[in-house]
C-alpha cells in the first residue's frame, strides 16, 4: 500500500515521467518474483535488461526456493525437482 502511494505521488510530481515510473515499478515486482523463485542470476541480469525479469518470473521456480515450497502443488513441485535434478538447486525426492 505504501509503495502504491509512493508511485502515485511520484506520478503527480513528475507527470511526464509517469510511464517510466510505472515500468520501473513493474520491473521491480518481476525481479522480486525472480528472487522468490531462487533465480538470483536473472535478478542481476534483469536490472540491466528488464525483459529478463519477465522471463524469470514466468518460468518454473527452483524446487528449493520459497516460491516452490509455498505456492506449488505436489505436481508442480515434482516437475521442478525433475527439471532441476542435475543442478545444485535440486532437492532430493522424498519418496
Amino acid at each position: 500500500m505504501c509503495a502504491l502511494g509512493l508511485v502515485i505521488i511520484l506520478g503527480a510530481l513528475a507527470p511526464h515521467q509517469a510511464r517510466a515510473i510505472f515500468f520501473f515499478v513493474v520491473d521491480i515486482g518481476l525481479l522480486a518474483v525472480c528472487w522468490l523463485k531462487g533465480k538470483r542470476g536473472m535478478v542481476l541480469l534483469g536490472l540491466v535488461v528488464p525483459l529478463v525479469g519477465l522471463i524469470g518470473a514466468v518460468r518454473l521456480a527452483k524446487p528449493s526456493s520459497y516460491w516452490a515450497w509455498h505456492w506449488y502443488d505436489e505436481r508442480q513441485l515434482l516437475e521442478a525437482q525433475r527439471r532441476f535434478a542435475g543442478s545444485d538447486g535440486a532437492v532430493a525426492d522424498p519418496s
